[in-house]
């Protein structure tokens, strides 16, 4: 039998029910292959036609620039981490998950100029 505190598995239960299968059949009467248990069949994941597909990084540079113009000056004032998450708010729909932050940060890295990389001061040779 099965250690006190161990679970016991699908497998370790039939190879249990058939070590015993003459006593339980003997003793009590019961069909051993009533207690065993089937695997569980696999089913294919549901495929949803209602969800569209994932917009590709072109698609998603052009609504990101495209959100971004009309709400220029309001988001010039911040960062660019608090910019690109209240870009990111504005894009979260049923239909398809918003880009994440950090990519959208590098779209208005690259296609404007209000968020320069900012580099330290070079440092001296020694």
């Amino acid at each position: 039998m099965a250690k006190a505190g161990k679970k016991l598995t699908r497998s370790m239960w039939n190879r249990l029910i058939k070590e015993y299968s003459p006593v339980l059949r003997l003793f009590f009467g019961i069909d051993p292959k009533q207690l065993l248990i089937a695997k569980k069949p696999t089913q294919p994941p549901p495929s949803n036609p209602s969800v569209a597909p994932v917009p590709s990084s072109e698609a998603w540079k052009g609504r990101i620039l495209k959100a971004y113009k009309p709400r220029r000056g309001e988001l010039c004032r911040k960062r660019i981490t608090h910019a690109s998450q209240a870009l990111k708010n504005q894009f979260g729909t049923a239909r398809d998950e918003p880009p994440r932050p950090r990519y959208i940060e590098k779209v208005l890295r690259e296609c404007t100029e209000d968020f320069p990389k900012f580099r330290g001061l070079k440092q001296r040779p020694k």
